[in-house]
């Protein structure tokens, strides 16, 4: 008896699982559900329940006809649908995964973008940096040359200056000169001095004239006394000292004052582009006597 209901159960599970028969019974109660429901939780009667279930729940088409029919369109295209459905989960899965990478690859591409970018604005800051820096040489050299600019030109008009001065001094020099040879010329007593005096005599007694000229102020030593006695003797000048024997005071004639210019205008340092220096500023006053 215990064998033949196992053997009763294994064949009514072994009808379940073929997928025809399964299918039918899965369709079966999806259509039939409220039947099934009612049957299974009401509270009336069961004789009540079966009449009320064929009259009011129950239906040929639904019961009876469209299970097998769904069951054998399911049976024969399940193959086909499933095959549909999972070829279209892998497009999806592959969409997805193209999805990701593009938006893998967008994410990377504005990264990289925006990294170019980031180096673009850092190699602008720079170039604008090193043009500013640039910017700021330039106006510095600028005004650099143009202080320099400014520098040469007054050096050169100083020198334009000085050159007038020193052509203005030189006329003045030339006529001042033209002047005393002019006035010595005229006096009777410088000739008369000139043809009985060699030119290195009249030079050398000029020499010891401007000796007593640098010595001024300078104890009378026996060398300037032997000079003093020397131009007076020659009616030069005459010599003064004061109560220390010192050397202050040389009053020349007119001969004196004309050896003496003799004396500077032959000298070697002088010439026509030379001003020698003018006794009357440089060397104590000379008492004129013309």
């Amino acid at each position: 008896m215990e064998k033949m209901v196992t053997d009763l159960k294994d064949a009514i599970l072994e009808r379940f699982k073929n997928p025809f028969l399964g299918s039918w019974i899965v369709i079966w109660l999806v259509l039939n559900w409220k039947s099934v429901f009612y049957l299974l939780f009401s509270d009336l009667s069961i004789e009540t329940r079966f009449y009320n279930i064929e009259h009011h729940y129950y239906s040929f088409f639904r019961s009876i006809l469209l299970p097998p029919i769904l069951a054998f369109i399911y049976t024969s295209y399940k193959d086909y649908f499933f095959h549909y459905v999972e070829k279209e989960s892998r497009e999806s899965r592959k969409l997805r995964r193209i999805s990701k990478i593009k938006d893998s690859q967008e994410v990377y591409t504005e990264r990289e973008e925006l990294e170019t970018i980031k180096a673009r604005t850092k190699h602008i800051a720079e170039e604008y940096k090193v043009r500013n820096e640039l910017t700021v040489k330039i106006n510095d050299l600028e005004k650099t040359i143009l202080n320099n600019k400014l520098e040469h030109q007054e050096l050169i008009d100083n020198l334009k200056r000085d050159n007038e001065k020193t052509l203005n001094l030189k006329q003045s020099y030339q006529a001042k000169v033209e002047l005393i040879l002019h006035r010595y010329s005229e006096n009777i007593k410088i000739s008369e001095f000139r043809n009985t005096m060699t030119k290195d005599a009249i030079i050398k007694l000029g020499v010891e004239i401007d000796y007593l000229y640098q010595n001024s102020n300078h104890k009378a030593n026996k060398k300037i006394k032997d000079i003093a006695l020397n131009i007076q003797e020659y009616e030069l000048g005459k010599v003064y000292y004061n109560k220390e024997e010192e050397l202050k005071f040389i009053d020349l004639t007119i001969l004196g004052q004309y050896v003496y210019h003799r004396h500077l205008y032959s000298h070697e340092d002088f010439n026509g582009e030379k001003l020698p220096l003018d006794p009357v500023i440089s060397k104590p006053p000379i008492q004129s006597l013309f």
